[in-house]
């Protein structure tokens, strides 16, 4: 059996509840594998639990209080960690309980090596140690708190193990479809945020494009201004020129070449000012005729 229980401990993921069957043995194994409960500076030290069950068949009724668990410590360092020690010890709350390894096993795994050590314990006593608020495990020098999450792992493993086989492949159904559903709406959730994001970015770019088309036509405005106003200085330049002429001609008593020159002026289309002196003249010329 420990090959079964070695090799689904160091298969598990982080909280893998899983329930294997081997059709060979008619037999299954049920399981829970909780990884990264510890991690030790020296040697790279990683330590895992498990805790399993191993029935005949594909089916087992719920199981009671009095029932055993296995329950397992394996670990994966560069060196041998615990090869001198089979015992270990369990202090949850103000209850100190030592464990003795009915089982352990190690292999060279990856270039590391990894141990593994299994204990028994009824169901019931499980139940205490998830309930309970604190919970350490001594083996050999190394000692550690089992984190609150590693806990509420074991409790929902225990509610599998409270009820009947097929009582507790129904409740993985359902977690699975509840976290079917919930990864669907995170999915629609993402789609609505990228969605959003670039009907965002869209109305930026617009607003952009809106901007500078503004800018542009502000430019352009403005080199159309610049061109009006240099037209009118220049207009209004050319008009005084030939005011000043038909003022020559006026004085000399030409006044038809006067008049040809204000006309000039006018046509120019000048400044305010400078019409009503051309049409001050026009005025000057006709009183004289």
């Amino acid at each position: 059996m420990l090959s079964l229980v070695f090799s689904v401990a160091l298969m598990g993921q982080v909280g893998d509840y899983a329930v294997r069957y081997d059709e060979v043995r008619d037999a299954t194994a049920e399981s829970l594998d909780v990884r990264g409960v510890h991690y030790g500076n020296e040697n790279d030290l990683q330590i895992g639990l498990s805790f399993h069950r191993y029935y005949r068949g594909r089916s087992r009724p719920p199981l009671r209080d009095e029932d055993d668990v296995d329950f397992m410590v394996f670990s994966r360092s560069t060196t041998w960690q615990f090869l001198k020690f089979n015992d270990a010890a369990l202090l949850y709350d103000d209850v100190r309980m030592p464990l003795r390894a009915t089982d352990k096993d190690q292999e060279v795994v990856n270039g590391g090596v990894s141990e593994i050590f299994v204990y028994r314990m009824t169901l019931g006593r499980l139940k205490e140690i998830a309930a309970s608020r604190t919970v350490k495990l001594a083996i050999g020098t190394t000692s550690f708190t089992i984190p609150e999450a590693s806990k509420a792992l074991l409790r929902e493993y225990l509610d599998h193990l409270g009820v009947s086989s097929e009582a507790a492949r129904a409740l993985e159904e359902r977690k699975a479809r509840a976290k079917a559903e919930m990864r669907a709406e995170e999915e629609r959730r993402r789609d609505e945020q990228v969605r959003a994001q670039r009907e965002a970015a869209r109305r930026l770019a617009e607003a952009d494009r809106e901007e500078a088309r503004r800018q542009v036509e502000a430019e352009e405005a403005e080199v159309r201004r610049r061109a009006e106003a240099e037209k009118a200085k220049h207009d209004d330049d050319a008009a005084r020129k030939d005011i000043a002429m038909a003022e020559r001609f006026i004085k000399i008593k030409k006044p038809k070449a006067a008049e040809e020159y204000l006309k000039k002026a006018l046509d120019r289309k000048p400044s305010d000012e400078v019409r009503k002196k051309a049409e001050e003249l026009s005025k000057k010329i006709s009183q004289q005729k």
